[in-house]
């Protein structure tokens, strides 16, 4: 869920299948000392072949005529001529490099193009390295005969207006697309726009009379023949420019043209290309199967000459910020975020495979728990559970929308890839900005926002809320958080960790995050942020001691997978004694039980040296059971294949009642595995011999722990008694 700025702002659904609500940073705003003084990066988020444009397979691979050489143009960020470009096992020459902030207002987007020799038939990897680094890799397609577009052929009776620009589709004003669509024989064509109000970067609210207008980049259009219950006579898809074409439109016929809010990619094999599928519906519509978002045109009548069909959707407020109509920017608003996602993970993995997804917007849509067919969402958030699992945006205006608060939806969309590409095991509930949370909690939060930011291209997280949406909060999430000042900084920290995970994502790219994101998907490890750190380091070796160095800066003090400190580590001040409320363990994770097999033997103990530990509730926040000191994790390599029960005492030997606590395992294969059947003794999960685990368990009930602590627990794996 959104972040909140205190405990009492919001509650959220406990659910160890929801996310949980973030937070907003109110840490103070120093300079970074550990900025690099050397050249930044350079980071490719996206590339156009020249020769067509937005001609791609149906994989979304893009394609070349085989034996000509082309022109390839690539946008994205630190950009610069010593770049080393390659198309198969051709250098290419890399000239022309463009900066844009001159057509959009902070853009820190820049465009380099590439003159590659020809290619045979078959298959090619355009390749772009760093100073001997590779950043970027994806696949073009070699085919035979000229594969020019007619909207290539458009952008390129461009060129002589534009002299000064290559005939790149990505990287062209609205007002030099405007200007050039012009209609052409047997083409129906033009551009999808959108206005949204500004951001108050210092409030977090709406401004409505600063108005800006985007494109809509990667939606699906549709070609609806009006003298025929609107069938589809064509589909296409919207490019970087907003920009669509329909080719041999027949004269004479009575159409309308249809712009659905859905960013989706289909495979045209088994394992090549992206394949992902984002729908943007109204969750409070009736019926099982909720609709998407449309923006349609009236009825034109084609022309032999060719038609220019643009649409924009319009905003739906005045400049003041009240309701005055339909609000029609509000799905494509989100979507821009989400189409940054899919083309920037796309960049990293040409063949990533997302599961689908829909994103429920409504008007309707309040923060109050209840019916979410009436819009009663509770607040913006992601549940990968019920009947209609996805990711839901407030949009009740006057008291909370989200639709434009670019950082929210990026934080939710981040839940739903951290679920579909990562691992997650945040336990969900209520927290803030000061609190002291379970380490995958503070964790997955940390990481919504920064995954937020990186997506939205913005480094404030920004939630606009009351009347007119002109009041709110925002937080520079690329500042680090002051030690002490009254500020909570550690891996309990969501803030910390959303300032550590976007630098890295800055500072070394987005494809590094994204490769050490999707390593948790492997492994028996929680997802916390001391398994993310390990994957990075693991993955850049070279970066490992200034990763070391800005994670110390927010008193994250290893980069080990298990959280395991240094020997003659001197304790967390903050969380590692009674006077802090604290108490010495807290920095411990994960506890190791060493398993025997049980030989036949049934009812037994498996485990009878298990470390006794202690659970605290103290802590700001610890009073929720997803509060640091709430929960412990315990690793173990299963001795024997088959069922082991999981036993839980207390001091004296009790068992603690399975309706106290909850518990999850995942074995090294990086697969979750079920504990079931837990009652007032005993839960029980499959093993397999060799395989090693984690288990997680978290007591539920706070009030359980006299006087907040209580020690002398136990956790012991048993050989079923039958």
């Amino acid at each position: 869920m959104k972040s909140i700025r205190s405990a009492a702002a919001a509650a959220c659904l406990f659910s160890v299948f929801l996310a949980g609500c973030g937070g907003g940073s109110s840490g103070t705003a120093v300079s970074d000392p550990l900025a690099p003084t050397e050249l930044k990066a350079a980071v490719i988020e996206g590339f156009d072949t020249q020769d067509g444009l937005v001609q791609v397979d149906a994989g979304g691979t893009q394609r070349l005529s085989a034996g000509e050489a082309s022109t390839i143009d690539l946008w994205g960020t630190n950009l610069r001529l010593g770049l080393t470009v390659t198309l198969g096992s051709s250098p290419c020459l890399v000239h022309d490099l463009i900066s844009f902030d001159d057509l959009e207002e902070d853009s820190e987007v820049m465009q380099i193009s590439a003159d590659c020799p020809a290619q045979a038939l078959g298959s090619a990897v355009l390749a772009v390295s760093d100073k001997g680094t590779s950043i970027f890799r994806a696949p073009v397609q070699i085919v035979a005969g000229s594969t020019r577009s007619a909207q290539a052929a458009l952008l390129e009776r461009m060129r002589p207006k534009f002299t000064s620009l290559p005939v790149a589709g990505r990287l062209l004003s609205r007002e030099q697309i405007r200007a050039a669509l012009v209609a052409s024989p047997g083409v129906l064509t033009g551009q999808i726009t959108a206005d949204a109000p500004t951001i108050d970067s210092a409030s977090g609210g709406l401004i409505y009379s600063a108005l800006r207008n985007f494109n809509v980049r990667g939606v699906v259009v549709q070609l609806l023949d009006a003298d025929n219950a609107n069938a589809v006579l064509a589909t296409t898809v919207t490019d970087a420019n907003g920009l669509y074409i329909f080719n041999g439109v027949p004269s004479g016929k009575n159409v309308v043209v249809q712009v659905s809010a859905q960013v989706s990619a289909t495979r045209g094999a088994a394992t090549t290309g992206p394949q992902y599928n984002f729908m943007l519906r109204d969750n409070t519509v009736a019926g099982s199967i909720k609709p998407l978002y449309t923006l349609s045109s009236p009825t034109v009548q084609t022309v032999a000459a060719g038609n220019v069909v643009s649409l924009n959707a319009a905003l739906g407020f005045d400049a003041n910020g009240n309701v005055t109509g339909a609000r029609q920017s509000a799905p494509f608003s989100i979507l821009d975020v989400v189409y940054n996602a899919a083309t920037m993970i796309a960049a990293t993995n040409p063949n990533v495979s997302l599961p689908d997804l829909n994103i429920y917007w409504s008007p309707n849509n309040a923060p109050q728990r209840g019916d979410l067919a009436q819009g009663q969402i509770g607040t913006s958030h992601f549940s990968s559970n019920g009947d209609y699992p996805g990711v839901y945006i407030l949009g009740k205006a006057n008291v909370d929308t989200d639709e434009f608060d670019q950082g929210v939806v990026g934080h939710e969309f981040g839940h739903y890839l951290q679920y579909a590409a990562s691992y997650s095991d945040n336990p969900g509930g209520s927290h803030s900005s000061r609190e002291f949370k379970d380490a995958s909690l503070a964790y997955g939060e940390g990481f919504g926002t920064a995954i937020g930011g990186l997506l939205a291209k913005s480094k404030y997280y920004s939630d606009s809320s009351g009347p007119n949406q002109a009041s709110g909060f925002s937080t520079d999430i690329s500042q680090p958080l002051a030690l002490g000042a009254g500020n909570t900084v550690g891996f309990y920290a969501e803030n910390a960790i959303a300032y550590l995970l976007y630098s890295l994502g800055t500072q070394y790219g987005f494809n590094n995050f994204w490769n050490a994101t999707t390593a948790l998907a492997n492994g028996h490890t929680s997802a916390t942020i001391f398994s993310f750190l390990n994957g990075f380091v693991s993955q850049n070796p070279g970066l490992a001691g200034a990763v070391q160095a800005l994670a110390a800066s927010q008193n994250i003090r290893t980069v080990d997978a298990l959280g395991q400190l240094p020997s003659g580590a001197t304790a967390d001040a903050a969380i590692g004694s009674a006077a802090s409320g604290g108490a010495a363990d807290l920095e411990v994770l994960y506890l190791a039980l060493a398993a025997n097999a049980s030989n036949g033997a049934k009812g037994v103990n498996l485990t009878p040296s298990a470390p006794s530990f202690c659970l605290n509730s103290n802590l700001a926040g610890a009073k929720n059971s997803n509060g640091l000191g709430m929960s412990k994790r315990f690793t173990v390599t299963a001795a024997q294949t088959g069922p082991l029960g999981v036993r839980m005492t207390d001091a004296l030997g009790n068992a603690v009642s399975g309706g106290l606590v909850f518990a999850n395992a995942r074995g090294s294969d990086g697969k979750s595995v079920p504990i079931y059947g837990w009652n007032e003794d005993i839960g029980q999960f499959n093993a397999n011999a060799g395989t090693t685990y984690t288990l997680k368990i978290n007591l539920a009930n706070p009030a359980a722990l006299t006087n907040g602590n209580q020690c002398g627990l136990t956790v012991s794996l048993w050989a079923p008694a039958s």
